[in-house]
């Protein structure tokens, strides 16, 4: 939803100069006067999305995880399964490059760690 509101940001410094002259309502006087506190929360709105891997609710795979479950490739997956890591931990391969692990979207306390 934050691209939404940084589309509608940026329209409204498109069209500055045209809406500073023109004679506005008061709702779009009130957007105009907050036209850059708008595109600012759109935009660190984005960028909070990418920080915990969450586009429109829904969970992103950037990268890839650093887990995975026994059996996780051919669709064994028992419940209770235990998650272990790709690589040794501590190396430069067990570090997620940006945001959140997607593997944190499956687990049983995600709620308890995204809050």
């Amino acid at each position: 939803h934050g691209l939404f509101l940084f589309c509608a940001g940026i329209y409204l410094l498109w069209n500055e100069k045209a809406n500073d002259k023109a004679k506005l309502g008061e709702m779009a006087a009130g957007l105009h006067s907050g036209r850059y506190m708008i595109v600012m929360m759109g935009f660190f709105a984005v960028y909070a999305g990418f920080i915990y891997n969450d586009m429109f609710s829904l969970g992103l795979n950037l990268f890839g995880s650093r887990w995975v479950f026994d059996g996780q490739y051919n669709g064994e997956v028992e419940e209770g399964a235990v998650a272990v890591q790709t690589a040794e931990y501590a190396s430069a391969e067990s570090v997620y490059p940006f945001g959140l692990d997607p593997m944190w979207h499956v687990t049983s306390n995600e709620l308890l760690f995204f809050n």
